[in-house]
């Protein structure tokens, strides 16, 4: 679901089709996003053993847990076990762990009177080894966590699952730590080596490692892809390009990958027959947030775009650049047809962002 709130409080929508089933359904919310930012408002993380399953309902999980290791909160009085019920999209299926009793993981929970729940966030439970755990007490929790992500890393026996933790590892790794993913630029799976470089660009996005990534976008996205890899090539790139800077908690590093950014816009103009919707907001996002005049006739590309909030984001970045006092009208989702209200400032924006850009030469008379 599209709404225009694009900030912390990004959420993913899973709606079940009453068509499809015989029993009334609703939508399944869950907050979906950075773990650095999940890291930083954590109060409590466990390490901790699924004891026994309650219910495998289809919208939510219902599920006892008992906490091994305790990583964040000590000083919470925690019981011996808890009755959980997240959402059902927060269990990492798809990072190898399996919804049974016995297995282990990494539970973010916070206390809502007098019970414990786990973060209605698609991070807040992580897969873990069913080992001993040694933390360092002056390590932070970043690097515990990594610690335990580790092994699953390399325990991992599909490229697939290896290349999203290598993104999630690193959320969680310094400049210090690039050993963890150098090593998988070399792999014989393209999937493990977009990772590792995805992972590398957070860490380190040094003018070599941007071209070389640039290359490989312009090879991607010169191709016909099967909609599934389109998929997880955004996947694996999205969080590095976009989502982390939703969240204010990081470095902004979006000078460095602006060429990315202008190698996807490009794409999309050579190529617009295709359709690049979640590349699209990637590039047009990291354009905007530079804020260069050069790249406004690839901001301009976007006006004329068929979805709504592509043209209204353009629109509003090309205003911003250009000091133009226009702004779009709120849209409360961009699912329904727009407003007469709403049509009126976007074509007031269109005539001023089109005078403005003529004048300035940018587009011809």
């Amino acid at each position: 679901m599209r709404k225009q709130s694009r900030k912390a409080a990004t959420v993913l929508c899973v709606i079940l089709s009453a068509f499809l089933f015989p029993i009334p359904t609703q939508a399944v919310i869950v907050g979906a996003g950075s773990l650095v930012y999940l890291v930083c408002i954590a109060s409590i993380v466990v390490k901790a053993r699924v004891v026994s399953i309650v219910q495998p309902e289809f919208e939510h999980l219902t599920f006892v847990i008992e906490p091994l290791v305790v990583l964040q909160g000590s000083g919470q009085s925690l019981p011996k076990q808890i009755l959980v019920k997240p959402a059902e999209p927060i269990w990492p299926r798809q990072l190898g762990r399996p919804y049974q009793r016995g297995t282990v993981a990494l539970f973010f929970l916070e206390k809502q009177g007098d019970r414990f729940v786990i973060q209605n966030n698609i991070n807040a439970i992580l897969p873990a080894m069913d080992a001993p755990t040694q933390l360092s007490a002056g390590d932070s929790l970043k690097q515990n966590l990594l610690q335990e992500l580790n092994p699953v890393l390399d325990a991992a026996k599909s490229d697939t699952v290896r290349a999203r933790l290598l993104v999630l590892l690193s959320q969680l790794a310094t400049r210090a730590q690039e050993s963890i993913f150098i090593r998988f630029l070399d792999s014989s799976s393209i999937w493990e080596q977009r990772a590792a470089m995805a992972a590398l660009l957070r860490l380190n996005p040094t003018p070599e490692r941007v071209e070389t990534a640039s290359r490989d976008f312009k090879a991607f996205l010169a191709e016909q892809q099967d909609l599934a890899d389109e998929w997880q090539f955004w996947d694996l790139y999205e969080e590095v390009l976009l989502v982390r800077f939703m969240y204010k908690v990081e470095k902004d590093d979006t000078v460095a990958l602006l060429p990315l950014y202008r190698t996807i816009a490009d794409a999309s103009v050579f190529y617009q027959d295709r359709g690049n919707r979640r590349g699209d907001e990637i590039a047009l996002r990291g354009l905007a947030r530079v804020n260069q005049r050069e790249d406004a006739l690839r901001l301009y590309h976007y006006v004329s775009s068929q979805n709504a909030y592509l043209r209204h984001q353009s629109l509003g970045a090309l205003c911003r650049m250009f000091d133009l006092p226009l702004e779009p009208a709120q849209v409360m989702s961009y699912e329904m047809p727009l407003s007469p209200s709403v049509i009126e400032r976007e074509q007031q924006m269109q005539k001023a962002v089109r005078e403005t850009l003529e004048r300035r030469g940018v587009l011809p008379r």
